[in-house]
């Protein structure tokens, strides 16, 4: 099995690799822009101390079928500091699960890029991985993200609402009615409750 080719794995899947930042190419840092559910956005937002608007200045937007979006721009990440992340304890999940991807379908896929660091390094099973790299929240909160953005692709959005959507989704200075909680998963999730209501509101 090469470099370049992706396969579905299990979490008992097995691999080794071990991410050497000194004399890799730092290839996870670079290429296409990836997408920020609005709880990776709060992770960073936190992390960095600074508002929305700040932060957004950072990223891309973008919009995707009348859904929002905020993309990590990778050419290169602009929070890659000489050769490390300044984001590392809040990087979003992408980068916590390099080398492997996620498809919109809830599968794990094993992804060979162009990485140093596969096949050296310690073995791991692919769930000893997740826990290891602090991903298990952020895979519940993806899986959660995946079911809206289905529900907004059958929806049929107006101008308006996916303005209302964007800053209900990631203004975090801004606290509407309802979402304020104590940690950014309470919080993530009581706004994707209210965009969901926004969604029911909007077909009736």
């Amino acid at each position: 099995m090469g470099r370049g080719a992706a396969v579905s794995v299990s979490q008992n899947f097995s691999f080794r690799f071990c991410c050497e930042s000194e004399s890799c190419s730092i290839a996870c840092c670079h290429g296409h822009a990836i997408a920020l559910n609005p709880y990776e956005v709060l992770r960073i937002k936190e992390h960095l101390g600074i508002s929305s608007e700040e932060l957004e200045a950072r990223l891309l937007s973008h919009y995707d079928r009348g859904l929002p979006l905020l993309m990590l721009p990778r050419d290169p990440c602009p929070f890659l500091k000489g050769r490390r992340c300044s984001i590392y304890s809040a990087r979003p999940l992408a980068c916590r699960l390099f080398p492997f991807g996620m498809l919109c379908d809830g599968k794990l896929k094993t992804v060979f890029m162009p990485c140093e660091g596969v096949g050296r390094g310690r073995s791991f099973t692919l769930a000893e991985y997740i826990e290891e790299q602090g991903a298990g929240e952020y895979l519940a909160m993806w899986k959660r993200w995946v079911s809206f953005v289905e529900a907004v692709e059958r929806a049929e959005l107006g101008s308006m609402r996916q303005v209302f959507l964007k800053i209900l989704l990631y203004n975090f200075d801004f606290t509407p009615k309802g979402a304020a909680r104590e940690t950014a998963e309470e919080q993530f999730l009581a706004r994707l409750r209210l965009a969901e209501g926004l969604l029911s509101s909007e077909s009736e």
